[in-house]
């Protein structure tokens, strides 16, 4: 029952760091964003809180996923090359379309009458 609790904070702080940090500092916004959700990531790694594995799997997938989605957007905003930009963003691309695909056929696995 927790967990929902955490993640509704993990939310807030993640959304309230990026705007105020955007306001505050600007170049930092998105590295405070990916320090929250990999933060988010360990203690998720650590703490296992759903009841099955599954589920435990898929959380951490999706919160591997932002992390390295921001990472590649940080990187994204400090490099000036054009290529290194395409490349960051075709790859956070795949990376969520991967994470969609297997995250249907998780649910369709678990939502088939056995």
């Amino acid at each position: 029952y927790y967990m929902a609790a955490y993640e509704v904070f993990r939310r807030i702080m993640q959304t309230s760091s990026v705007i105020i940090m955007e306001v505050v500092e600007p170049d930092y916004s998105l590295m405070y964003a990916s320090m929250i959700t990999t933060l988010a990531l360990v203690i998720h790694a650590r703490c296992r809180p759903y009841l099955t594995e599954r589920v435990n799997f898929v959380q951490t997938l999706i919160l591997g996923s932002q992390s390295l989605d921001l990472s590649f957007f940080s990187v994204e905003k400090y490099v000036n090359s054009s290529w290194a930009s395409s490349v960051c963003g075709i790859f956070a691309i795949c990376i969520q379309g991967g994470l969609l695909g297997y995250m249907s056929s998780i649910i369709v696995m678990e939502l088939a009458p056995v």
